[in-house]
């Protein structure tokens, strides 16, 4: 069976890699980069409950300990804050 050939390596692409690997399928994932392995900074840096969910699903692993959880939110434009948001572990409206 040919390879799918999968466009971006960011969480979409990545994603359905493993769930054509789930379904024995094999895939190519091509990604623009400088053709050198080096690591990057993550273009996503927030998922979804459900996206959190697919992943655990195809990976059986839980990312509940994979990642940090954000203290905070800043928004910018040309170098000022527009906006900035602390996160207290409380569900917004609670007291």
């Amino acid at each position: 069976m040919d390879p799918v050939i999968i466009v971006g390596a960011g969480p979409v692409g990545l994603t359905l890699a493993l769930a054509l690997a789930r379904q024995e399928v094999p895939s190519v994932v091509l990604d623009e980069g400088p053709g050198k392995d080096e690591q990057r900074l993550a273009r996503t840096v927030v998922l979804r409950e459900d996206t959190v969910a697919l992943v655990e699903r195809l990976t059986g692993l839980p990312l509940d300990d994979a990642g940090f959880r954000w203290a905070g939110w800043r928004s910018m434009r040309r170098r000022q804050v527009m906006r900035e948001i602390t996160f207290d572990g409380k569900a917004p409206g609670s007291t």
